[in-house]
């Protein structure tokens, strides 16, 4: 049985999905220092990287880029969570 990584980790929040364009990302308390969030198209380009700064929420706007499938990155010193976000414009 294969278990979907959206379901399996409950970490990180990525809201609202699907999107119109701005994404917020939050991040639970062990993965803020260090974080860096990469979003990629669905053909592997890296199309937005964002370091996190301050906090534990991050908001990207994603409302230049196609309507389509993206996959959200986040790299911590420890880990890397990956999800799926849509795009709908």
């Amino acid at each position: 049985e294969t278990t979907d990584i959206e379901e399996f980790d409950h970490s990180s929040i990525i809201y609202p999905n699907p999107t119109t364009g701005i994404v917020t990302i939050r991040l639970s308390d062990n993965e803020v220092s260090n974080a860096i969030v990469k979003v990629y198209d669905m053909n592997g380009k890296l199309v937005n990287l964002a370091p996190v700064q301050n906090g534990d929420k991050l908001t990207l706007d994603l409302s230049s880029k196609r309507s389509g499938l993206y996959l959200i990155s986040i790299q911590t010193s420890n880990q890397t969570i990956t999800k799926k976000i849509s795009l709908i414009k």
